[in-house]
């Protein structure tokens, strides 16, 4: 099993994602409550789960859900540069606009993606 399969596996098994395996570790500039930093997110059904995280990438403490189906704004950058250190995306959902960066997987935000055109 390769090491994104199996991480996608052990991120389903802790019940951060769904079977997608949508999940990875990513720097939030800043949630409602004023929190920043790294964090780990996972899309499980039609929701955006946060969770606190430690350098193992391991989940902590949920921190926010965020129902997708209400998600405005959703961009992404995808620019040569971005692919080598990690993508960047934000979205709007009640008024607050989430950014996170250093994201390295693709898949997750298809599925992201998908979610959010639902």
């Amino acid at each position: 099993m390769a090491n994104q399969e199996k991480y996608a596996q052990q991120m389903q098994d802790a019940g951060v994602c769904d079977a997608r395996g949508a999940a990875l570790c990513a720097t939030v500039k800043e949630l409602p409550d004023g929190s920043f930093g790294m964090v780990l997110l996972g899309v499980k059904g039609n929701d955006l789960l946060i969770y606190d995280t430690n350098m193992k990438s391991e989940p902590l403490k949920l921190m926010r859900t965020i129902p997708l189906k209400g998600v405005t704004d959703f961009s992404t950058t995808s620019l040569m540069g971005e692919i080598l250190k990690g993508y960047t995306f934000r979205f709007t959902s009640d008024g607050f606009t989430y950014s996170f960066k250093n994201c390295r997987r693709q898949a997750f935000l298809d599925v992201l993606q998908q979610e959010i055109n639902k």
